[in-house]
């Protein structure tokens, strides 16, 4: 049969049916107040209160209504989730006081596929990826690697795509706003019989452009550049399924500028030209999937994937005095050009299995591997036509190999009680010539995970969670080496081999009540240990695993209500995190996360064309003061945004037609985040220039318009 879920058509097959786990539910019962399914915790689709994880999700529906634009905006109504955003403008992701330059403690997946930048590992979050063709946006709070390996210490983002079954026809979408920006979609599918098999297939495009305001750079001390942020890029994509074949590819090709934090003159923010200043992020990723079905209750499924990502870079900086008459002396100005292009393959073999009723079995085997094509920068001094490398270079052809295996079982041991538990092993390969086994990045990492989830009553549901996740070295840190100088440092941060995996153990606790039909209540909390964290250390200027352990606590508190037409949440989060009383951070908050964090959302439905949604978010002061003193930027001040969207659905003849209108920021609040802390050791300053010491704020976005409309077919 089918049940609608949302705009989506979910199939639950009959007993005689066969399940697909990356798409299909479990045979087990749908809870009243569970909606979605998830596969994002087991690999099995099964409601998120069932899930071993702390489990958030967003449905394309709730993606239209509340005006959501990107990722970022996505993931930033979410509990416990704080975006922000770094110096080259692309939105950083903190999840339960973790935080990295790069987000490689969050693990970013497209239906199901790890996606790997391949130099620093990181998850984007921006805007390369459109939101019109997503069937809903699962997320994890916590510990992942028992499923997916490296990456997933703080939380796990899956994207899941529209399948041709779940449309059944298309969309297009047209949206304009501030900023001069223009973002045109269309997603398309459909599912029927070729040569005897049943074929599905959905593909997609979508090109955005943004070229005037929309970001202010407040700069300490120096004029008040208000940059243009441009960004824009194309992005397609398809889903086949054959009979029991599946295949995807996606496509995108992006760019957007690098956001320093010296603003001596708009030339520092994007030099000029929007087109060829900035970072770029093209990728092209292909996955293969079969369904083997060997006996009625198990199934094997191979796959591999390849992914190939370009992320150039060309940025300016100016280093002289004014010219006469004002303006920058154009002698003084030095280019950067980055190289970063990898490909990356991944082979495996899943099964899942159903022995029993009340058993169900993941585990799958595989390999990976990361070649370095090209990484390396290009220097340009007094814009020299001809530029000369630079020392910050891998070896082309350099890799970083692994294998692994996992399995998972979930018993049902009474009605109201299932018990998940499992892990993974990991064991990263030496691959290129001068590797050496007994270095520390070649260490075995294993990690275990265990599930209780009791459901004492229809009202009640209760979770307990243990679970470890790592990341190892990527190939910035690993492979990208300098030679140290005489005074001892190295000239930029150099990377070792001789890095061991950072490694998190993390317990969750979390209850949901549904008091009545109309109102459910949700507490939460986590308790977590970061050792072995990979990061700068200056002197000598050199990634290293601390000395310090990170030690985080949170809690969370949620109401969802429903009163008429109205529909209400609030959430709370608290975040506790500090390094403990050893090596070079000891003692210090983490940087920049808000220890408290507010987040609410009301829901008015006028009738069934119209319907309203106002999001708010408040954060108290961020620590920074820790680590600068009280010199410099100081600690970041407590700022609330406010957003709303209005959405009229269902209009036309055919009522296929949705026009909505968003506010970004509604009250025009001015605020600002800092870039990352690794920022703090290399920008050093003179005692006589404090503020020197510390780099600029980077202002948030003012308000924003956005309008779209969308037609389906």
């Amino acid at each position: 049969m089918l049940v609608c879920v949302g705009s989506s058509v979910v199939s639950i097959a009959s007993a005689a049916d066969e399940l697909d786990p990356f798409e299909e539910p479990d045979d087990t019962e749908i809870f009243a107040f569970d909606p979605e399914l998830v596969t994002v915790a087991t690999r099995v689709a099964q409601p998120p209160s069932k899930a071993p994880n702390i489990v958030s999700v967003v449905d394309a529906d709730q993606i239209r209504e509340r005006g959501y634009r990107t990722l970022g905006d996505a993931l930033r109504d979410l509990p416990g989730a704080y975006v922000w955003t770094s110096q080259e403008g692309r939105h950083l992701l903190g999840m339960r006081g973790i935080v990295s330059a790069d987000n490689n403690k969050v693990l970013l997946l497209l239906d199901g596929i790890p996606l790997y930048d391949g130099v620093y590992t990181h998850a984007w979050i921006d805007e390369y990826l459109p939101l019109h063709q997503i069937r809903q946006i699962e997320l994890i709070q916590g510990p992942g690697s028992a499923i997916y390996g490296t990456n997933a210490l703080a939380g796990v983002v899956n994207i899941v795509t529209y399948l041709g079954a779940e449309l059944e026809g298309g969309r297009v979408r047209a949206l304009v706003g501030t900023g001069e920006r223009v973002d045109i979609g269309v997603t398309a599918g459909d599912r029927g019989t070729f040569l005897g098999f049943e074929a599905d297939i959905m593909a997609y495009a979508r090109a955005f452009d943004q070229e005037g305001l929309a970001s202010d750079l407040n700069p300490r001390g120096r004029r008040n550049v208000r940059a243009a942020d441009p960004k824009g890029g194309v992005a397609i994509g398809t889903t086949v399924r054959f009979g029991d074949l599946t295949a995807r590819v996606h496509h995108f090709d992006y760019h957007q500028a690098f956001l320093t934090a010296e603003q001596n003159d708009a030339l520092d923010v994007f030099a000029g030209d929007t087109d060829g200043f900035g970072i770029f992020n093209r990728g092209t990723v292909i996955d293969v999937a079969y369904d083997w079905s060997v006996t009625k209750n198990t199934r094997i499924m191979p796959r591999i994937t390849s992914q190939r990502h370009d992320n150039p870079g060309l940025y300016a900086f100016w280093n002289g005095a004014p010219a006469e008459g004002g303006g920058v002396d154009t002698l003084a100005i030095t280019m950067v050009e980055t190289e970063k292009d990898t490909r990356w393959f991944g082979g495996s073999i899943n099964v899942e299995s159903h022995p029993h009723e009340d058993h169900v079995f993941v585990g799958g085997l595989g390999i990976d591997q990361t070649v370095v094509l090209k990484l390396e920068d290009v220097v340009f001094s007094n814009l020299d036509a001809t530029g000369s490398p630079s020392d910050f270079r891998a070896e082309s052809g350099d890799k970083l190999r692994n294998a692994y295996a996992f399995a998972t079982h979930t018993w049902t041991a009474i009605p109201q009680l299932e018990l998940t538990f499992g892990g993974r092993i990991d064991q990263r390969l030496p691959a290129n010539s001068d590797d050496s086994p007994t270095e520390a990045m070649f260490r075995t990492r294993i990690s275990p995970r265990f599930a209780a989830v009791l459901r004492p009553s229809d009202a009640v549901n209760a979770k307990v969670l243990y679970g470890r996740a790592f990341r190892h070295a990527n190939a910035r840190e690993a492979l990208v080496r300098g030679e140290v100088g005489e005074d001892g440092l190295y000239p930029f941060s150099s990377g070792s081999r001789d890095i061991r995996a950072e490694q998190i153990d993390t317990i969750d606790a979390e209850v949901t009540f549904q008091a009545t039909d109309d109102l459910r209540l949700r507490a939460a909390s986590s308790f977590s240990l970061l050792a072995g964290e990979i990061d700068k250390v200056t002197p000598p200027n050199q990634y290293q695993n601390l000395e310090s352990t990170l030690q985080v606590i949170t809690a969370e508190a949620e109401v969802i209500g429903t009163v008429g037409p109205v529909t209400l949440r609030g959430g709370y989060a608290l975040t506790e995190s500090r390094y403990n009383d050893s090596g070079p951070y000891a003692s210090r908050r983490q940087f920049e996360i808000p220890p408290h964090m507010f987040k609410g959302r009301l829901r008015l439905q006028a009738n069934s064309t119209w319907s309203a949604v106002i999001l708010g978010e408040a954060y108290a002061a961020r620590p920074r003061t820790d680590w600068v003193g009280e010199t410099g930027l100081g600690n970041g001040d407590a700022f609330g945004l406010l957003h709303g969207t209005i959405t009229a659905s269902g209009l036309g003849k055919a009522e296929n037609i949705q026009v909505q209108a968003t506010v970004r920021n509604i009250l025009n609040t001015e605020f600002e985040t800092a870039v990352y802390r690794d920022e703090i050791a290399r920008l050093t300053g003179p005692d006589d220039n404090p503020s020197a010491r510390y780099p600029n704020g980077i202002a948030g976005e003012t308000r924003r318009l956005l309008v779209g409309v969308e037609v389906g077919f």
